[in-house]
């Protein structure tokens, strides 16, 4: 083995465990918002909206039935036991940041481009469809 191909190999096996921890612990919408990553990175207009329709809304699987966690109503639980999605507005905007820069090298995300840049809450029709097509839908926290 010569010393190029001992170095793809590697570089393979590195890019095949970045892609298997990116999965580990994420919620299953998470993982479905990644596969919209390489064809909207670097739409401003796509990625302002992904950040407002994170903020204060709930994203539920249109095919499970969800009900209030008991003793905690900002808890909505499927029948598989799967909490429905919903983060804190630092985390939209990280999660816009990260696929508005999709594919460019760069130190860590940055959700300032995007924390309290306004319409935090709303759902347009753009975003609302693509995340549609992924099999979710939204619901006002």
């Amino acid at each position: 083995m010569d010393d190029d191909s001992a170095d793809d190999s590697f570089e393979g096996l590195i890019s095949e465990l970045a892609k298997e921890e990116a999965s580990i612990n994420r919620h299953p919408f998470e993982q479905d918002l990644a596969g919209l990553a390489p064809e909207l990175a670097s739409d401003p207009d796509f990625t302002r909206g992904l950040y407002a329709a994170l903020c204060n809304t709930f994203w539920l699987r249109k095919d499970k039935t969800y009900q209030e966690s008991e003793g905690n109503k900002q808890i909505l639980i499927n029948e598989d036991g799967e909490e429905a999605y919903g983060i804190s507005w630092r985390r939209a905007g990280g999660l816009a940041s990260d696929i508005f820069h999709y594919g460019q090298v760069r130190s860590g995300r940055n959700y300032l481009e995007y924390y309290c840049s306004g319409n935090e809450g709303h759902v347009g029709d753009r975003v609302a469809k693509a995340l549609d097509g992924l099999g979710w839908m939204s619901r006002s926290m």
